[in-house]
């Protein structure tokens, strides 16, 4: 296990969380107030619902860092990984790759990866 790994990724998914959830209220959020209000709830819950997926993987990823437990690190550190992953997946599909969000899910993804093995 490679705890410096495990705290890079958790510092970077709690960074991707932050600036997901900051951008995207301003940016896309706020912007669709004119929609109707099931809408624009709905809009705001999704959309801040992965920010939260993020941001408790990040501290999880930290969590996992000074562990003592190596089954627990690889399951959670498996879990968040493949939340990132699926992410990313996502992101690239919705995008058609445009959007920077799907490389850095992925490169934190694969630093997780890695740190549990």
């Amino acid at each position: 296990m490679d705890t410096t790994l495990l705290i890079v990724a958790g510092c970077l998914g709690i960074l991707i969380a932050a600036v997901h959830g900051y951008l995207g209220q301003t940016r896309l959020v706020a912007p669709a107030s004119q929609l109707s209000p099931v809408a624009n709830r709905m809009l705001f819950a999704v959309f801040h619902l992965s920010t939260l997926y993020w941001l408790a993987g990040g501290f999880l990823l930290l969590y996992l860092a000074v562990s003592d437990d190596a089954q627990l690190v690889r399951w959670g550190g498996g879990v968040v990984a493949i939340t990132y992953l699926a992410a990313a997946a996502a992101n690239c599909w919705a995008s058609r790759a445009r959007h920077f969000g799907w490389l850095l899910l992925t490169a934190t993804a694969a630093m997780i990866v890695i740190g549990i093995w």
